[in-house]
């Protein structure tokens, strides 16, 4: 039996609620029919604030949003276009990861969330504990899709990544290192998809 803490949804029925309901422990449910009309202008366009010693910073908010149809998308490996599930499982990736904490790889498959390795200092350990987030919870990661906030430095994280079985991945480009990493890509059967880093990278602007 599946078992969730929190359902947030445009509506839901009086069936569903009953199927929820649990005898020792609740699962909180949020409706709110503004959900159903959600779009870019939905986004919060504020100004962010952060506290700092003396003072604060003022920061642009979260507004960039994933767009694979983007001209400056770089397909690299055996295709050049995505199924279908593979754009819907990067879009979820890249919308957990990207409002995580650097650095931080994010691991989805057929809409599930399946292992977040958040806020690691470097790059390749937030494969490995996303992969091990995955595994740890008996998550088969064969066929998954991978995002990751910023560039590779360096082919070592698609190399974890691939002894994990994802199939496709998703990071920005400008590391000088690019042409490596999708060479190794290419070699260990991951299809890399990449926007430029100063597009798409995670906390864009902070």
């Amino acid at each position: 039996m599946l078992l969730l803490d929190g359902v947030i949804a445009p509506s839901i029925t009086a069936e569903a609620i009953e199927m929820l309901k649990r005898k020792q422990d609740k699962c909180r449910i949020l409706t709110n029919p503004a959900l159903t009309n959600l779009d870019k202008e939905s986004l919060d366009k504020a100004e962010r604030i952060r506290p700092v010693r003396g003072g604060f910073l003022k920061q642009p908010n979260y507004t960039y949003i994933l767009n694979l149809k983007d001209p400056q998308v770089v397909i690299t490996g055996s295709v050049n276009v995505l199924f279908d599930d593979q754009v819907k499982d990067i879009i979820l990736a890249w919308a957990v990861g990207c409002t995580s904490n650097s650095n931080t790889t994010t691991i989805v498959q057929e809409g599930q969330l399946l292992g977040n390795g958040v806020g690691q200092q470097s790059r390749v350990s937030s494969c490995k504990v996303a992969v091990f987030r995955a595994q740890d919870a008996m998550h088969p990661t064969n066929g998954a899709a991978a995002y990751t906030d910023s560039f590779f430095p360096e082919p070592d994280g698609p190399e974890e990544l691939a002894n994990a079985d994802i199939s496709v991945v998703f990071a920005s480009s400008g590391s000088v290192k690019d042409e490596i990493v999708r060479a190794k890509c290419k070699e260990l059967g991951i299809i890399m998809v990449q926007l430029p880093d100063k597009v798409c990278r995670g906390f864009f602007g902070h």
